[in-house]
This record gives C-alpha cells, sequence and structure tokens, in this order.
C-alpha cells in the first residue's frame, strides 16, 4: 500500500476545514457583530475614521480594513456581505487545521493529522466562525505561526506574526511573556518584545493623532461582554427570578471591572512564576492556563472569546479539547438562540422539542422583518427561549466546572515540569 503524499493531508485538512464552513457562512443571515462590521466598512470607504464616527468598532486599525473590502466587493459582486466578511474567516480556518497537523509533525506528536481533523470537525470553531461571523480565528491563526517560527532559524518572523495577531484583536499580547520565556538572553528579549509592540503603536498612530480619545474609548474602554462564566450564571439566574431577560442586573458592571483587575493580577502571578521557577516551559500549556484563567475568573467572557483555547488544549490533549467542545458547544447554541435565534435556528430547527404548532408559529416570527429585540420578546411566550436559557444556565455552570477542574488537575502540574519540550 502506498504512502499518502506529503501534501495530501494538508491540502484535504484546508479544503474539508472550508467545506464544513461554507454553508452555514452562506445561509446565516446579517445579525450579531455583522452589521456593525458593515457600518464600518462603509465608514472607511467614506473616508471617515470608524473610532470617531461609528460608535461600534472597538478592535486595533487592521480589522476595519477587511471590513471595508467586504464592503466594496459585496457591492461589486452583488454578493450578501455577510457572506464575503467570512471568506477571510473560512481560509483562517483551513489555515488553522493544516498547522495543527504541522505543528504536531514537527514536535513528534502521534497521529498528527488528528489535531488538524479535531479543528475542522469543531462545532465550536463552525458555529463562532461560519454562523457567528467573529474573527477570532484570525489572531488564533498568527499566535499558531508565531509558534511554529519560534524555533525557526527566521525567529524575526515570529515577533512580525504575534504582532499582527495583537493588530487584529489585542488578546494575543497575553501570549508575548511565554514567548519571551524561552529565549536566551535579555537583548533578544527586548528585540522580540520591539517588534511585536512596535508595528502596532506604528498603526495605531494616525488615528491617534486624528482622535485620541475616541481611540482610547474604543479600544481600551470595551470590557467584553458577561455572557459566559460566572456574571453569566449571576445574570441568568436573576432573569429566571425574574422572568425578564431584558431587565438588567444589578451591579453586574461593578463586578466586570472588577474581575478584570483579579484576572490581570493572578496573571501578573502567573507570569512572574514562570520566569522565576522555569527554564523551559511549554508555550501551548502557558497559553492554555492564560485563557482558562481569563474563562474562570473573568466577568465579561463573550461566545467568540470561547475560540481561543481550542487549537492549544488540541495540541496539548485531544480528551481534554473534546470535553471541552461538547460544554462550549452546547454554552454557545443555547446563547444563540436566547439571543440570536435567527442565526442557528435555520440549521438547528429540526432538534429543537417544540410542537408542531409552536415550531411554525416561531418559524414564522424568526422569518419575519421584525427587530431581533421584538423577536425575542415575542418568543418569551413559547417555551423554546424558556428551554434555550435552561440550557444556557445549565452549560455555563458545567463549562466553568470543567474549566476550574482542567486548571487544577492538567494545566498547572505541567507548569511545574522543568525542561518540558516547548511548542
Amino acid at each position: 500500500m502506498k504512502k499518502a503524499k506529503p501534501f495530501f493531508i494538508p491540502i484535504s485538512l484546508f479544503f474539508l476545514t472550508i467545506i464544513l464552513r461554507v454553508i452555514p457562512a452562506w445561509k446565516a443571515p446579517l445579525r450579531g457583530d455583522l452589521p456593525n462590521y458593515l457600518i464600518v466598512g462603509k465608514a472607511v470607504l467614506e473616508g471617515k475614521n470608524p473610532y470617531a464616527a461609528t460608535n461600534v468598532y472597538s478592535y486595533p486599525p487592521i480589522w476595519m480594513w477587511f471590513e471595508a473590502l467586504a464592503t466594496w466587493f459585496s457591492v461589486k459582486l452583488n454578493l450578501p456581505f455577510a457572506f464575503i466578511i467570512k471568506i477571510p474567516l473560512l481560509l483562517s480556518d483551513g489555515a488553522i487545521a493544516v498547522l495543527l497537523y504541522k505543528l504536531g509533525r514537527k514536535f513528534k506528536k502521534r497521529k498528527s493529522y488528528y489535531l488538524g481533523f479535531f479543528y475542522a470537525l469543531s462545532p465550536v470553531s463552525i458555529l463562532i466562525t461560519s454562523f457567528h461571523g467573529q474573527f477570532d480565528t484570525l489572531p488564533i491563526l498568527a499566535i499558531l505561526l508565531a509558534i511554529y517560527f519560534s524555533k525557526n532559524s527566521k525567529n524575526w518572523l515570529s515577533p512580525l506574526l504575534l504582532s499582527l495577531g495583537v493588530a487584529l484583536k489585542g488578546f494575543p499580547v497575553l501570549t508575548l511573556p511565554f514567548f519571551l520565556l524561552h529565549l536566551e538572553n535579555r537583548r533578544e528579549r527586548k528585540l522580540f518584545a520591539f517588534l511585536t509592540i512596535a508595528p502596532v503603536l506604528l498603526i495605531l498612530l494616525p488615528f491617534i493623532y486624528l482622535d485620541f480619545p475616541s481611540v482610547i474609548r474604543r479600544l481600551f474602554a470595551y470590557s467584553g461582554s458577561p455572557d459566559y462564566g460566572w456574571t453569566a450564571i449571576i445574570r441568568t439566574i436573576h432573569w429566571l427570578k425574574e422572568q425578564n431577560i431584558f431587565i438588567t442586573t444589578p451591579g453586574l458592571k461593578i463586578l466586570v471591572q472588577l474581575s478584570k483587575i483579579f484576572f490581570l493580577a493572578c496573571y501578573g502571578l502567573l507570569v512572574k512564576t514562570a520566569f522565576i521557577r522555569l527554564k523551559k516551559i511549554n508555550l501551548s500549556v502557558l497559553i492554555a492556563t492564560t485563557f482558562g484563567l481569563f474563562y474562570f475568573l473573568y466577568g465579561g467572557v463573550a461566545s467568540q472569546y470561547l475560540l481561543w483555547v481550542l487549537p492549544f488544549l488540541i495540541l496539548i490533549d485531544l480528551k481534554s479539547a473534546l470535553i471541552y467542545s461538547g460544554f462550549a458547544s452546547l454554552a454557545l447554541l443555547g446563547y444563540y438562540f436566547m439571543f440570536l435565534p435567527r442565526l442557528v435556528y435555520w440549521a438547528f430547527s429540526f432538534f429543537l422539542p417544540l410542537s408542531f404548532q409552536e415550531k411554525n408559529i416561531v418559524t414564522t416570527l424568526v422569518s419575519s422583518n421584525i427587530t431581533n429585540q421584538e423577536l425575542i420578546g415575542n418568543l418569551v411566550n413559547y417555551p423554546l427561549i424558556i428551554k434555550a436559557l435552561s440550557v444556557y444556565l445549565a452549560t455555563t455552570v458545567l463549562f466553568c466546572v470543567f474549566m476550574g477542574i482542567f486548571l487544577v488537575k492538567n494545566i498547572l502540574p505541567r507548569c511545574l515540569v522543568r525542561d518540558e519540550e516547548i511548542f
């Protein structure tokens, strides 16, 4: 029996990943964050500063050009903006699947193709990229590429790739100290940090010059959304008690801000411990630990954030990645049915425990032109929302429990192993 050619598995992984995501990317409507992308895209094409001209852009500058290009192409090609904006995300997911396979081979993990196929088939990735249309897959790809080139002769590529991730979304900066950890001397660490941070500041400078307060307000004041984690549990219990999902939970904003401070303190302790106690450390483990702490401690965890840890869990332990994927997928579906039912109803309505009459009523409401808030308000009268709320609460509780157990039993002990191979 002939062995598969070296390029067969990567090509198969790439196209399988994209094929599994094309249909939901095409059929999912312009909901969630996608209308905001369109607003920003139009503003950029009109020559406006999106930080000042819109109230919806909270990212570093690079993503706004993706939004502008998608807006332009959707008009020129007469194709849905909701699909065009997802094309780079589908390509990025395909690249991540291939890169996980390559990293597995590079660091001699058995059956490395399992890593890529796991990501390709992951419902967490499919839901966030193809249905929701969030672009966290792009900075995650940048982090993985930085890891791939971190032990390569072209070491300058690693910090520049990490810089690209930070310039897309800020969260990859949390991984910077762990890249510095395995560098041999202070000079190399300073150069790596400079090549990571300087390009981001350079890209930001024109916007800071134009309107410094707007950049600070939009870029640094954003604190996520209390959709998962312990704050989501508090909020959901309050909703169930009041029988009203539109009511504001008292004190939640303050709790989110306090949780940010607490997370940053714990993160700082993790970084300090890594530098003091360990000579070499598994880079994927430390990154997964950081994101695990973020999920467990921070109160502003939004849906798209649940993708961050997945590729690194896949690199560490497929069993843990499988358990995480189960809880995260159910939590995502519960949330989407609660707040963005149009995103997922067309694909998952068959599985809903509704009577024939109820399903017809819900289908009519979902297909109508009413606003999302009016839609949810109408659906509250039917079992769909209450059932979704119950699933959302249960899976969010289980998600928190899992992350706590995972950190204690799987991640933290590995951080105490000296001279573990970096990948």
